[in-house]
C-alpha cells in the first residue's frame, strides 16, 4: 500500500508542477499582451511629416545634410544585435539609383569596436547618432526602420524593414530596384 500512496503523491506533485508552469506561462503571456497594448499606435513619422537638416548637424555637414534631406534619400536605422539589420547593411545596394543618398543611422551609439559598420560594407553615409538627435527627429527606437526622404520630407516607411520590402517599396515609389 505504501508504493501505491507513493505513486499517488508523486502524481499529485507532477500534476501540481504543471499547472504551476501553465499558470506562469499563461502569466508571461498576459504580461506581453499587456506590455503591447501599451506601446504606442505608430512609430516614426507620418509619411509628409518634414525632416529638419538640423536633424542631423552634429553628425554631417551642413551641405551633407541638406543633400540628405533634399533626397531622394534610404535612411536605415540599425543595431548591430539585430539580425535583419546586418542582412540589410550586408546587402545594401552600393547605389540605389542614379542621385539616391543612402545612410546608416546606429541609433544607440555604439562603439567603434560592436559597430556594423566594421561588419559589412556599406556604401553611403554611416551616423552613429550617439546623443539620440537623429532618432527624436523620425521618431522612432525601431531597428530595422527605413525611411524614404525626398524633398524634405519623409514619403515612405518600413518598420522592420528586410531587403525585400525595401526593394518593394522603392519600386512602389518609382524607383528602379537596386540589386541587392
Amino acid at each position: 500500500m505504501s508504493t501505491l500512496a507513493f505513486v499517488v503523491g508523486a502524481l499529485g506533485l507532477a500534476v501540481s508542477i504543471v499547472a504551476l508552469a501553465v499558470a506562469a506561462g499563461t502569466a508571461a503571456r498576459l504580461e506581453r499582451l499587456e506590455a503591447a497594448r501599451r506601446m504606442p499606435d505608430h512609430i516614426g513619422v507620418p509619411a509628409g511629416a518634414a525632416v529638419a537638416p538640423s536633424a542631423f548637424d552634429q553628425v554631417l555637414s551642413a551641405e551633407q545634410a541638406a543633400r540628405l534631406v533634399e533626397g531622394p534619400s534610404l535612411v536605415l536605422f540599425v543595431s548591430p544585435q539585430c539580425a535583419p539589420c546586418r542582412s540589410l547593411v550586408e546587402n545594401a545596394p552600393a547605389e540605389l539609383a542614379p542621385g539616391w543618398v543612402l545612410a546608416a543611422v546606429e541609433p544607440d551609439g555604439t562603439s567603434e569596436s560592436d559597430s556594423l559598420r566594421h561588419r559589412g560594407q556599406l556604401s553611403g553615409l554611416w551616423l552613429v547618432d550617439a546623443g539620440g538627435k537623429i532618432k527624436d527627429a523620425f521618431d522612432t527606437a525601431a531597428t530595422p526602420h527605413a525611411f524614404f526622404v525626398h524633398h524634405g520630407r519623409v514619403i515612405d516607411q518600413v518598420v522592420g524593414a528586410g531587403v525585400d520590402d525595401v526593394r518593394t517599396h522603392l519600386a512602389s515609389l518609382g524607383s528602379p530596384a537596386p540589386a541587392f
